[in-house]
């Protein structure tokens, strides 16, 4: 007995060629286009968290937390972890930061830090840091000064620890 032969709809083969018209002759996706899908994927998750936040919390101010962590089992596998909370999160490595106002609806952009040894290059070698990558820098200069410590005890109301305490 013959297995029945399964004939793709003119719907199906159309959506196959047209992923297939996403490459160019040589196979490859252009850069552009993966970009701007994980930015919008991004994004997705970000007011995702935001909605979340917005259900959860009747607090007028909160915060969205993107931080990057590496999956345990998948070796060099990297994923974005979104999450929500009421205080403003101490800066730390591969981390972004939003604060929403519910009052007005809006999502502001606090900071990014990338990974440690980003950082360190970009603290120690400034004049190598492309101009599109400025906003990183002053992040990251921010991030060893200070001041986003300093913001961070802003938003949440606390005082400043003793320098001893201060591990940067």
């Amino acid at each position: 007995m013959d297995k029945p032969i399964h004939k793709p709809t003119f719907k199906l083969v159309n959506a196959i060629k047209d992923n297939w018209n996403r490459y160019d002759d040589c196979g490859d996706v252009n850069v552009s286009e993966i970009s701007n899908h994980q930015l919008r994927s991004y994004m997705d998750n970000v007011w995702t968290a935001v909605e979340r936040g917005k259900k959860d919390l009747e607090d007028s101010i909160f915060f969205v937390v993107v931080t990057l962590k590496g999956e345990g089992i998948l070796h060099k596998t990297l994923r974005n972890q979104f999450f929500y909370r009421r205080s403003c999160p101490t800066p730390t490595f591969q981390q972004t930061v939003f604060r929403y106002l519910r009052k007005d609806d809006m999502l502001e952009y606090l900071w990014s830090i990338p990974d440690p040894k980003s950082a360190y290059d970009y603290k120690y070698y400034p004049e190598a840091v492309p101009p599109h990558k400025y906003e990183v820098l002053r992040n990251v200069l921010d991030y060893f000064d200070g001041t986003l410590d300093d913001l961070c005890l802003k938003f949440n109301n606390e005082e400043r620890k003793p320098e001893y305490l201060i591990n940067k």
